[in-house]
């Protein structure tokens, strides 16, 4: 089990929840209505490629997260597992 988390960790790159992430979650969208934790997501998401660079896929069972990921040009995985196959994001 140790191995397994150890495993994850490595593959975890973590993003500080800073004022430029809040500042952009508060910010109009493409697309609207936003709910805040979906915008605090979708900026951080914003501020990881920004920092990693492309191939970010957007985890969510939530259609109109999905459809705003997409209109930014992020992949969209919409039924686990979809850890794994490319680059992750977790928000914590």
């Amino acid at each position: 089990m140790r191995h397994r988390v150890r495993s994850l960790l490595g593959r975890c790159h973590l993003v500080e929840l800073g004022d430029a992430i809040l500042q952009r979650a508060g910010e109009p969208f493409l697309v609207e209505p936003v709910r805040t934790l979906d915008a605090i997501h979708l900026a951080t998401a914003m501020a990881w490629e920004s920092e990693v660079g492309g191939g970010l896929v957007i985890c969510t069972r939530d259609e109109r997260v999905a459809e705003i990921a997409r209109v930014y040009g992020f992949g969209v995985a919409t039924t686990p597992p979809c850890c794994g196959r490319r680059r992750e994001m977790r928000v914590v």
